[in-house]
């Protein structure tokens, strides 16, 4: 544990608790004067989403309602049960990595304290955008589409996974269900114009100019 640094005197009182973690100083007349706390393992890190796209993928998750957490880690792994390598220490609720040639689709968060403590990390959340894309990039469109389906249900409104629902379709030859997803993604803010430009191609493939 880290020495208190609290000035000195006649009339202060150090409490310890017995079934506890905090280091109480307290005056004379029992006002404290500071808590410390000493090796306590914050609780589990709750709520992480992972949300990737062609480029990057972002993960998120709760803030941790203790105090003494300083700071969290982000772990990443290939496949679920790999091995999981530290790749960011924040004092953010997310972080946001750039897709390598080998991505990680496989992530954890664990909270740290400012003594160093780390607690246990999260479940592995899976980033569902890269399972799905690397089908795409194989031209295995009947595997992709079912993979951006199955990601879009949990984060509709991820932007992401409404264009590669559309390219999909759109490779699949389902011009009309694909012109409706390029719809909705150019309703977006931000994705106005290349989902206008992703109608245009719908509309071009389905004979509509």
């Amino acid at each position: 544990c880290r020495a208190p640094k609290v000035e000195a005197t006649r009339e202060a009182t150090l409490s310890i608790p017995l079934g506890g973690y905090d280091i109480t100083v307290h005056d004379a007349g029992r006002k404290q004067l500071a808590r410390y706390h000493y090796l306590q393992s914050p609780s589990r890190v709750g709520a992480v989403e992972v949300a990737g796209d062609p480029d990057k993928v972002r993960v998120a998750w709760r803030k941790s309602p203790e105090r003494y957490v300083a700071a969290y880690r982000v772990y990443g792994a290939v496949e679920r049960n790999g091995a999981y390598e530290r790749i960011a220490e924040t004092k953010e609720t997310e972080a946001v990595f750039k897709a390598g040639g080998k991505p990680h689709a496989h992530f954890k968060v664990s909270a740290l304290t400012s003594l160093e403590v780390e607690g246990e990390a999260s479940a592995p959340v899976e980033d569902l955008f890269r399972a799905a894309y690397r089908h795409f990039e194989l031209k295995q469109f009947d595997a992709a589409l079912a993979g951006f389906e199955h990601a879009a249900k949990g984060a509709p409104g991820h932007a992401a996974y409404v264009e590669y629902l559309g390219r999909s379709l759109l490779a699949l030859g389902r011009h009309d269900a694909a012109l409706a997803r390029f719809q909705d993604l150019a309703r977006r803010p931000g994705f106005e114009i290349p989902g206008r430009q992703l109608e245009a191609r719908a509309l071009a493939a389905g004979g509509d100019v």
